[in-house]
C-alpha cells in the first residue's frame, strides 16, 4: 500500500501526489478497460458516500471513504476507464473538492441541492442519496439534460472577489443586529433613543437618558449592557467603513481601466455598464461579482432564471394559474437588482420599463406595485447582460450616463 498523500499547496498538488502514489501501486500499465464510469458523491464534512456505475452495468453499492481516500479512488477509475463522470451537489464546501477532481483528469458536475427521493417513499439515508443521484447522472450523461442542475463553477479569482463582496454584506448585517440589540434594550425601559444611539455624537445623550430614567445602581448595568453593545458595534462599523471604501475603489479603478482601453472619447461597453446613472458603486460591483462572467448567458431567458424573479406557473388540462416568482436562483443578486429598481425609476425617467409601471409604482395598491417593481428588476437584469455583452447600447435603452471621470 502507498503512504499518506503528502501535503499539498492546492488542487494540483494534490492531484498530482495522488497520481503518483496510484502509479507506484499498480502492477503494470494497461489501457483502460471501461468506456465510462459515473460517480455520485454525497460529501459531508468527515466523509463522503460514492455510488459507482460502470459503463451500463447495474449500480454498486454505495461505499464510505475520507476525501483522500475518494481522490485515491478517482484516480483508480481514472486509469481503469477512458473517461470518468463525477458529481455531487454545491453547498458549504465549496468548489474545492471539484477542482481537485478535475486535477485528477475526470470530469465533475456541481449539481443544485435536491429532494431525490422523488416517489416520496420516506427514506433518507447517505447511501440512498448517493444512488438517487447516480441514477440521475446515469440519465443525464444519457441526454436528459433536465435530469441534473448543473451549478456554473466560477474560477477561483472570481470566487475570491465575490466572497470578499459578500463579506461586507455580512459585516453590514452584523452591525444592524448588534445596534437593533441595543435598540431594544433601550426600549425594554421606555427609552426611544432611536437605532443611531450607538453613534458617537448620539451616545452621550443616550447615557444621559439611562441615567435620568433610572435609580442610579439600576441604570449602572444598562449603561455597562450598552457600552459592552457599543463597542461591538463601532469595531463593526469601522470595518464596515474600511470594506466599503476599498469596493468603491476597485470599481472605479474598473471603470479608469475601461476607458483606458478604450481611449480618450470612444464609450467601451464594460465602462458604459459603471456609468448608468442610478447604478451605484457599490452596487454594481456585488452585480458584478455575482454574475462573475455576463459571456456564459446564452440568452435572455437565461439572465432572468438565474436572477429568480420569473413568474411562476402551474398549469394542467389547458388551464394555467401565475404564481408568485419562483425565486430559484441566486438570492443575493436578486435582492441587489430590487434595489436598483428603485433607484433607476428616480434616476432614469427616459428608462421604457420605468416609465411602463410609473403609474403603478405612483398608486396606492401594494401587491401591483411589488409586481411591478419585481418586473423592472427582471427587465433591468436583461438590459445589463445586453449592454454588458454589446449586444445594445445604454442610449438606445434609454439609460442616461454620468458624466466620464
Amino acid at each position: 500500500m502507498a503512504g499518506p498523500v503528502p501535503a499539498a499547496a492546492n488542487a494540483a498538488d494534490v492531484a498530482t501526489s495522488v497520481v503518483a502514489a496510484v502509479a507506484a501501486s499498480a502492477p503494470s500499465a494497461s489501457p483502460p478497460a471501461h468506456d465510462l464510469i459515473k460517480l455520485a458523491i454525497d460529501v459531508h464534512l468527515a466523509f463522503c458516500m460514492v455510488a459507482r456505475q460502470v459503463d451500463n452495468a447495474v449500480a454498486q453499492p454505495p461505499q464510505k471513504l475520507d476525501e483522500e481516500q475518494l481522490l485515491r479512488f478517482v484516480a483508480k477509475q481514472k486509469a481503469m476507464a477512458k473517461r470518468v463522470v463525477c458529481c455531487y451537489e454545491a453547498g458549504c464546501f465549496g468548489y474545492g473538492l471539484h477542482r481537485k477532481i478535475i486535477a485528477l483528469g475526470a470530469e465533475n458536475l456541481v449539481v443544485a441541492p435536491q429532494d431525490w427521493d422523488e416517489r416520496k417513499v420516506g427514506v433518507k439515508t447517505d447511501r440512498v442519496d448517493a444512488k438517487l443521484m447516480l441514477g440521475r447522472l446515469d440519465r443525464y450523461l444519457a441526454g436528459n439534460r433536465r435530469a441534473l442542475a448543473v451549478v456554473r463553477v466560477p474560477s477561483l479569482a472570481e470566487e475570491v472577489a465575490r466572497s470578499r463582496v459578500r463579506e461586507r454584506k455580512q459585516f453590514q448585517s452584523d452591525r444592524n443586529r448588534w445596534a437593533n440589540q441595543g435598540k431594544s434594550l433601550l426600549l425594554e425601559y421606555g427609552l426611544k433613543c432611536g437605532w443611531s444611539w450607538w453613534q458617537a455624537e448620539r451616545y452621550g445623550k443616550t447615557q444621559k437618558a439611562v441615567s435620568g430614567a433610572l435609580p442610579a445602581e439600576q441604570a449602572g448595568v444598562i449603561l455597562t449592557m450598552l457600552s459592552d453593545l457599543q463597542e461591538m458595534v463601532m469595531k463593526l462599523a469601522e470595518k464596515l467603513e474600511e470594506l466599503t471604501k476599498e469596493q468603491k475603489k476597485q470599481v472605479r479603478e474598473r471603470l479608469a481601466a475601461h476607458q483606458k482601453a478604450a481611449g480618450k472619447n470612444a464609450v467601451e461597453q464594460g465602462a458604459a455598464l459603471y456609468r448608468i446613472k442610478g447604478l451605484g458603486e457599490l452596487s454594481i460591483g456585488q452585480i458584478q461579482a455575482e454574475i462573475g462572467d455576463w459571456n456564459r448567458f446564452a440568452n435572455r431567458r437565461q439572465v432572468s432564471s438565474y436572477t429568480g424573479l420569473c413568474p411562476g406557473v402551474s398549469g394542467s388540462g389547458g388551464n394555467f394559474t401565475g404564481l408568485s416568482i419562483t425565486k430559484h436562483g441566486n438570492q443575493r443578486l436578486r435582492a441587489a437588482l430590487m434595489e436598483v429598481a428603485w433607484l433607476i425609476t428616480r434616476y432614469q425617467p427616459n428608462y421604457g420599463p420605468a416609465k411602463q409601471c410609473r403609474l403603478v409604482l405612483a398608486g396606492k395598491n401594494r401587491s401591483a406595485r411589488k409586481k411591478a417593481i419585481v418586473a423592472l428588476a427582471r427587465k433591468l437584469a436583461v438590459d445589463l447582460w445586453r449592454i454588458e455583452t454589446g449586444r445594445l447600447t445604454p442610449e438606445k435603452l434609454g439609460l442616461q450616463l454620468s458624466k466620464a471621470a
